[in-house]
């Protein structure tokens, strides 16, 4: 079986998930509908990481009793080794969670297509 744990190393070891609600509150942070949020994850962005962020490790701080705000997120990431690890977890724990990105679009029916199908 696949591992589908996507640990960042911040202050401390994270789990970036995301979960239901993790989505419903980056859509609601962004203003993208559910088919919409593969375009909320803009890596040329530096704010859209943070929201994205946030959101992907919302779960962790939740499971460990923690109060994490989207002012406090810029800080938690300074503590990457890398930009590029960060970048590189999103996308992992993003991919856990929907499949590759931008590859499925919902039609009006509520049905899943492939983009090339629209």
């Amino acid at each position: 079986m696949k591992n589908n744990v996507v640990i960042l190393e911040l202050d401390r070891p994270r789990q970036v998930k995301f979960t239901y609600s993790a989505l419903q509150t980056l859509s609601a942070m962004t203003g993208k509908a559910m088919h919409e949020l593969d375009d909320a994850f803009d890596t040329a962005d530096f704010k859209s990481i943070e929201v994205i962020a946030y959101c992907g490790l919302l779960y962790d701080a939740a499971k460990n009793k923690e109060t994490l705000t989207p002012e406090s997120i810029a800080a938690l990431l300074d503590e990457a080794p890398s930009f590029r690890l960060v970048i590189e977890k999103l996308i992992e724990a993003w991919t856990i969670a929907f499949g590759a990105l931008d590859i499925m679009v919902a039609t009006p029916e509520g049905n899943q297509k492939p983009k090339a199908e629209k």
